[in-house]
Formats: C-alpha cells, sequence, structure tokens
C-alpha cells in the first residue's frame, strides 16, 4: 500500500503548487477574452459567464497516475429570454442521465429560432440542448481566443489548444522558467457546462456515453 501511495497518488505539494497557479493564471486569462468576445454576436447565442470552477483530483492535494491533468468546468449563460429545463434520459441515454430541454419565457417566438437552429435538436417535439452542438462551438470560440492570450502569456508559457470531435477542448501549457521543477508540460480539459443551481451543472457525456 506505501508503494502503490508513493506512485500512484503521492504529489510534491512544491510542484503541485506552481502547475495550479499556471493553470490558474492562463484559464482566467482565456475565459475573460473568450466573454469579451462572446458579448459581440448579440443576445441568440451561448455565451461565458466569466468564471471557471476547479474540479476533478488535482484540486484535491493528490494525483492519480497523472499529476499534469487538470479538469475544469467552464459555465455557459443561456440568452436571457431561455431557462434550463433537464430531465431524466429515460429511454434517450444511460441510466442516470439527463437531456436538457429548454423554455421561453414568452414562448418560442421567432427571435428565438435563430438559437434552435444553431444549438439544439427536437426530442419528442421539444427543443432540448445538443452536445454535441455546444461542444463545437465552445472548441471553436475558445480557439477564436486563443492568440489574444498566446500573445499575453509568451513570455510566461506557451499554450495551444487541441480539440477532438465529441470531447471537450484540451488546453496545453508549458511553462516558461528558470526552475527545473516547473518545467512540467500541463494538460486542463475545459469542460463547458450547464449551471442548474447552486454547485449544479450539466455537462456532456462522453461520446461511449
Amino acid at each position: 500500500l506505501e508503494r502503490f501511495h508513493a506512485r500512484q497518488l503521492r504529489v510534491s505539494p512544491h510542484v503541485l503548487g506552481h502547475s495550479k497557479a499556471h493553470v490558474g493564471r492562463v484559464v482566467a486569462e482565456l475565459v475573460r477574452a473568450a466573454k469579451a468576445q462572446g458579448l459581440q454576436p448579440g443576445p441568440l447565442a451561448l455565451s461565458l459567464r466569466g468564471d471557471f470552477v476547479r474540479i476533478g483530483s488535482a484540486y484535491e492535494q493528490h494525483k492519480v497516475c497523472s499529476p499534469d491533468c487538470f479538469d475544469i468546468l467552464v459555465p455557459l449563460r443561456l440568452p436571457p429570454h431561455l431557462e434550463p429545463q433537464p430531465r431524466c434520459a429515460d429511454e434517450l441515454g444511460p441510466c442516470g442521465a439527463f437531456v436538457c430541454g429548454l423554455r421561453a419565457r414568452n414562448g418560442w417566438t421567432r427571435r428565438c429560432r435563430p438559437f434552435a437552429e444553431g444549438f439544439c435538436v427536437e426530442l419528442q417535439g421539444r427543443s432540448h440542448l445538443s452536445s454535441g452542438l455546444v461542444l463545437r462551438w465552445f472548441q471553436g470560440h475558445l480557439q477564436r481566443c486563443l492568440a489574444a492570450v498566446r500573445y499575453r502569456l509568451q513570455e510566461r508559457c506557451r499554450v495551444s489548444l487541441s480539440a477532438c470531435p465529441g470531447h471537450p477542448p484540451t488546453l496545453h501549457i508549458l511553462p516558461c522558467s528558470d526552475y527545473v521543477c516547473c518545467h512540467i508540460s500541463m494538460a486542463v480539459r475545459l469542460i463547458p457546462a450547464i449551471p442548474l443551481g447552486d454547485g449544479l451543472y450539466l455537462t456532456a457525456l462522453p461520446p461511449e456515453g
């Protein structure tokens, strides 16, 4: 058990502290830039709420085979006239899965149609958010905003973004530091999430789900 703990779970607090600081600074810059860009298209698209939520083992002071991997939820904001209505997927997905229906406060008017066509699918005669369409928008949105972040952070670290269809985009961070212990390449999964309540979010299932 001691050997397993040392090999699989234990992580240096010094290295973890540096890594979390790098991740926090870079993600904050990217989310800030993406939120600013998202305000331009107007109220008929998704946008970023402007914050992010740290989750996963790295933020619980331990690792599980991967000390350089971080998971971060990026809350999204629906247009002001739409509200999420989640419900159990039942026969539409695996046990425990949810689908995210939408309700327009004043009914589905013509101004809601561009959003529905860009982000929704019809299930049982109702509009629901499509995880695939949301992920595709999210990946493209972050990719467009990366140039501004890369320029501001070029003296501190090198940053790139990789995206795979059906998966959350992964931010790769390689710090530029004089300290050998801080030359650790970090991978940060940026997971788009629909806020449902205090500390409650809806995220896309992995493709195999």
